[in-house]
């Protein structure tokens, strides 16, 4: 696996335990298990679990906050 991949994949999980049970309900352990990578993969691509969870919101935040620039663009763009 590329550690691409392994990446990718834990953020996947992460997004998903952490949507389900919440930071604190949410343990490294349960991250790698489910996600099938070494607990070590965490700490060398994340450095921390408060490190992936910032991961994990920013990789859904700067895409809304792209189409919401774009949209406040266009409102402006409208109302002239």
């Amino acid at each position: 696996m590329k550690p691409t991949d392994t990446k990718q994949k834990i953020m996947d999980t992460a997004e998903h335990l952490f949507a389900r049970d919440g930071y604190r309900g949410t343990s490294l352990r349960a991250i790698t298990g489910k996600a099938g990578v070494n607990l070590a993969a965490v700490n060398y691509h994340f450095g921390s679990k408060t490190s992936l969870l910032e991961t994990v919101i920013r990789r859904r935040i700067l895409p809304l906050n792209q189409i919401r620039k774009k949209r406040l663009k266009q409102l402006r763009e409208n109302a002239r």
